[in-house]
């Protein structure tokens, strides 16, 4: 692979002191001009990252990685076959749960998704919407509880603890997204975009220090909407005591200031939004994934059920899944 990492040279006119293979497709560099990444790509998606990264620089919006050219104008280079492309490396960092960085992050999510109004790319087919999906997973939620009331294990005993808890909690999360007109909405989204990730672990600055959002191949296709769904999430997910200030007040403040950038139907986009971040996805994750090992009707190993006693416990201690009791 020297061959192609040296190619660099050649094709963005970089000198190149020293790479490292991080991945089969990922190469760290060294450079005259700074920290790079180099991917071997597929030419689809690396074309379309450039398309996104172009329109945002045009609606500008620049806290966001370059995807850099050849010196050729060329968004890859073709080395013997293979496609390569190059952008800034970005040192990424958490960002804390408290008032002040929830509110920075809610700026630039709003802005980042304001440069992307107008920007449609190749499709993406949606087999069943996000309210579709919400609904199957209270559905394996209801049938998890039911095996756990008949019980049979440990896992199903601690399962019938939280059971009728998270149907009822999954039941006010739809019916609050419901109030957002979401079934009708979402089906629509398939061109829009999307981070692809979760925000609060997306934060850095790059070379320049400014403050950059995302990695160069981390949009996709998807609804923006999502984005703010994860960074709530994190913020109603994360254990009380890592919180400097009340979750319920830095969640609030973080959809006022991207309701005051967006502008729009604050009202249903909140119901969408706070309506799927408190459905217990992970939870029904769990109820999908257990159900699917009983298909076969094998009894479970002593060895099985302390795993699934042990995710859920890891869950249930990073959640405190009473307290959203009263949020919606």
């Amino acid at each position: 692979m020297k061959s192609v990492v040296h190619a660099v040279e050649k094709h963005y006119g970089y000198r190149v002191y020293d790479w490292k293979w991080v991945s089969g497709e990922r190469c760290r560099l060294a450079t005259d001009h700074g920290r790079k990444w180099l991917r071997i790509e597929e030419q689809s998606s690396a074309l379309r990252r450039s398309q996104i990264l172009d329109q945002v620089a045009l609606h500008r919006y620049r806290k966001t990685p370059r995807l850099i050219r050849t010196k050729y104008g060329d968004p890859l280079a073709d080395v013997q076959g293979v496609l390569l492309s190059l952008c800034d490396d970005v040192e990424h960092s958490l960002l804390r749960m408290n008032l002040e960085d929830g509110r920075l992050l809610a700026m630039e999510l709003a802005k980042f998704h304001l440069a992307l109004e107008g920007v449609s790319v190749q499709s993406v087919d949606h087999s069943a919407s996000l309210y579709s999906d919400m609904r199957m997973k209270r559905a394996s939620l209801y049938d998890l509880n039911q095996r756990a009331i008949q019980g049979g294990n440990a896992f199903l005993e601690h399962f019938s603890r939280v059971g009728q808890h998270l149907i009822e909690r999954a039941d006010r999360a739809l019916l609050t997204v419901a109030k957002g007109r979401m079934p009708e909405r979402i089906a629509a989204n398939s061109q829009q975009l999307r981070l692809g990730n979760d925000p609060f672990h997306a934060f850095g600055r790059d070379i320049y220090h400014q403050i950059s959002l995302i990695e160069a191949d981390s949009i996709q296709p998807g609804d923006p909407e999502e984005d703010v769904v994860l960074a709530l999430r994190a913020i109603y997910a994360s254990p009380v005591y890592e919180l400097p200030q009340d979750e319920a007040a830095i969640a609030t403040s973080f959809l006022a200031v991207y309701d005051e950038i967006v502008g729009g139907n604050r009202d249903e986009r909140q119901s969408r939004i706070v309506g799927m971040a408190l459905f217990p996805n992970e939870y029904a994750e769990i109820a999908q994934a257990y159900l699917r090992t009983c298909e076969d009707r094998s009894p479970l190993s002593s060895e099985d059920v302390e795993m699934w006693v042990a995710r859920l416990t890891h869950l249930s201690r990073k959640k405190a899944i009473s307290r959203e009791e009263n949020r919606l």
